[in-house]
This record gives structure tokens, C-alpha cells and sequence, in this order.
């Protein structure tokens, strides 16, 4: 997999690209055709103000949801819906500042996302101060998350097997809007461009 994920190491690294401006080949997960419930998977994402201070979204959106193949189990749980996959209900994502940058979440932490934050939920909104970066974790979770000291812990018997052979791809941006003049700017306001093709 093309991202830092279950064997991400406690107080390590795992860079995916060098500091740029990310485009559409840059994935933050990019996972294959047998995901399980309870996968889980993490990445510490670094946001940079130069000249101006600013917010921050990370916003998930153009979710394209596949049938991929309806297969036994998914009809016998419910899923009549051939053409259209269920997999992007089932996963959650939990963010936070990570102050300590050790990539790992520690209690007391700011939490930008709370535990089970659907996904498809705006991520936001993060103040960035000019010159200066910030580090946001972002966890996501194929089923239910539940914080045990400061370990995230994915619990996958909430999902159903309406999702069994699904796939999902999703746009996750960042996206950046200057402080000064904007003083009632929220995330949930922010309307991204569709993607070309």
C-alpha cells in the first residue's frame, strides 16, 4: 500500500512525498481490493502558511462508491443495489494536532475531528499561523474507533457485509483561505471545483 499504515511506527517516519503542493496523484491512503473490517490506517500530514496567517479544511469530497460485484453476502444483508457501493458509510476518521510530532496521538492533544467522524465529513477548520507549520494526524477506520490511553482502536464488528465487495476512491484537499478580512470563514462554507476526469 502506498501510504503509512497499520505498521506505522511509533516515533518514526513514513514520507510518502517531500514538502510540494499535492496534485491528484498524490495519495494519502491508496489501499487494494481486500480490505477487512477493523483496517485501519494512519498519516501525519504537515500544512505550511508563508506570507499570510490562515485556515485550513481538509475536506473529503467527489466520493465515487462501486458495487464492484454483488455477492451473496451483501443481498443477504440487504444490499439490492447493484452499481452502487456501500463502502465509504462504514469508514470513520478521527484528526488531531499532533504538537509532539511523534506520530502518535497523546491525550491532551487539540482534536480537529472527533472519534467516528464519517468520513465524509469536512475535517477543519485548522488555524495556521504565518511561517510556521503544523502537524495533523488523520486516522481513518473501516468500523468503530475508541481511544484506549492514546492508541485509536478499530473495531470492525459494526460492519455489515453490505459493503464486502465494494470499492471507493475520494478526493481528500487541502484547502487554504487567508485569515485577514475573513473573520467568520468556516470550512462547511467551502465549495471545491469537480476534478477533471
Amino acid at each position: 500500500a502506498l501510504d503509512c499504515s497499520n505498521s506505522f511506527p511509533s516515533g518514526g517516519t513514513c514520507t510518502l512525498w517531500d514538502l510540494k503542493d499535492l496534485g491528484p496523484n498524490d495519495y494519502y491512503w491508496h489501499y487494494g481490493p481486500d480490505m477487512k473490517p477493523g483496517d485501519y490506517g494512519k498519516n501525519i500530514i504537515s500544512l505550511h502558511a508563508y506570507d499570510n496567517d490562515a485556515y485550513a479544511c481538509i475536506i473529503t469530497h467527489n466520493i465515487i462508491d462501486e458495487e464492484n460485484d454483488l455477492i451473496e453476502p451483501e443481498t443477504n444483508a440487504g444490499d439490492i443495489t447493484s452499481g452502487i457501493g456501500e463502502l465509504s458509510q462504514f469508514i470513520n476518521v478521527f484528526a488531531w494536532e499532533d504538537t509532539t510530532q511523534n506520530n502518535v496521538y497523546d491525550v491532551g492533544e487539540p482534536i480537529i475531528a472527533q472519534l467516528n467522524t464519517p468520513l465524509t465529513t469536512a475535517i477543519g477548520t485548522i488555524p495556521l499561523t504565518e511561517s510556521n507549520t503544523k502537524y495533523i494526524g488523520l486516522e481513518w477506520c473501516f468500523g468503530t474507533q475508541s481511544l484506549i490511553d492514546n492508541q485509536i482502536v478499530c473495531n470492525g464488528s459494526s460492519v455489515t457485509d453490505l459493503a464486502q465487495s465494494d470499492i471507493m476512491n475520494a478526493y481528500i484537499t487541502a484547502y487554504i483561505e487567508q485569515q485577514r478580512n475573513n473573520p467568520g470563514f468556516s470550512c462547511a462554507s467551502v465549495v471545491l471545483p469537480t476534478p477533471a476526469p
